[in-house]
């Protein structure tokens, strides 16, 4: 589901948006920059859980492979 919001932005950081993210319009640009942005955050906290996780599994076994 889409919201639709009203923002105000510096004319020049849209520009600078829409030109890193090569797109036509100013709409276009903030999305591309606001999913740039969550796919960042996604991304670093499955960084913070590595070496946090374990498994008890035989990869071996679940690749259906011969030790």
């Amino acid at each position: 589901m889409l919201k639709e919001i009203k923002i105000k932005m510096d004319e020049h950081e849209l520009a600078k948006l829409k030109e890193w993210f090569h797109t036509s319009t100013e709409q276009e640009a903030i999305q591309s920059a606001v999913t740039q942005i969550l796919k960042f955050h996604a991304y670093q906290e499955l960084l913070s859980l590595e070496g946090n996780v374990t498994w008890d599994g035989d990869l071996h076994s679940f690749r259906g492979e011969q030790p």
